[in-house]
This record gives structure tokens, sequence and C-alpha cells, in this order.
């Protein structure tokens, strides 16, 4: 288990690394920023997990690490003036992708919840 643990925590660190290098563009520059701190906090998360093992704490930290990578890329989403999306496709993309994640992210969540009761 610890094994697998640092090896997903070090993918995670190569997945930051290789957008840190990646140069998007001024649109997409912010939300790639914050992917890549998400990125940063699930790998720290996992290292502090194989040292305590504590899955309450890393669940309760991956939640919260999701909820903040959401919420900036819903505040991204808002923040663009109609020319800075090429495609009208694109808009519903992110729109819609952004309703599935948060409808999974409150699932998670209420099944951690009930789990404890």
């Amino acid at each position: 288990m610890a094994e697998s643990g640092r090896s997903v925590a070090n993918l995670l660190n190569e997945i930051a690394k290789v957008l840190y290098d990646y140069k998007p563009g001024p649109v997409y520059e912010p939300l790639v920023g914050a992917a890549c701190r998400a990125l940063l906090d699930c790998s720290n998360s996992l290292h502090f997990y194989e040292a305590h093992m504590d899955g309450e704490r890393l669940n309760r930290d991956l939640i919260g690490i999701a909820m903040d990578f959401v919420q900036q890329w819903d505040n991204w989403f808002n923040a663009l003036e109609a020319p800075q999306l090429k495609h009208s496709s694109s808009k519903m993309f992110h729109s819609y992708l952004l309703r599935y994640v948060k409808g999974v992210l409150k699932s998670w969540r209420i099944w951690r919840i009930d789990l404890r009761k």
C-alpha cells in the first residue's frame, strides 16, 4: 500500500511539472495553474497518508482540494468574456463538465457523511 501511494504521489508530481512547463496562453493560464496546485496538494496529502495512515484525513483533504479547484475553475469560467472561448462547444463543454464534477463531489461528501452515521 505504501509503495502504491508513493507511486501515485510521484506521478502527480510529474504531471504537475509537465503542466508547469506547458504554456497554455493567457486565457487558460489561471486554470492550468490551479490544476498544478491541486495536483501538488493531492501529492502532499498522499505523502501525509503514507506516513500517518489516516484515511479520514486523506478523504477530507482530497475533497477539499477538489472543491477548491472546482471553485477556481468556476470563477475562471464565469469571468471569461464572450470572445475568449472561440467556440460555443467549448463553453458548453466547460459548463457541463463543471456541473458533472460538482455533482460527483457533492455525492462523495454525502457518502462520506453517511459512512459516519
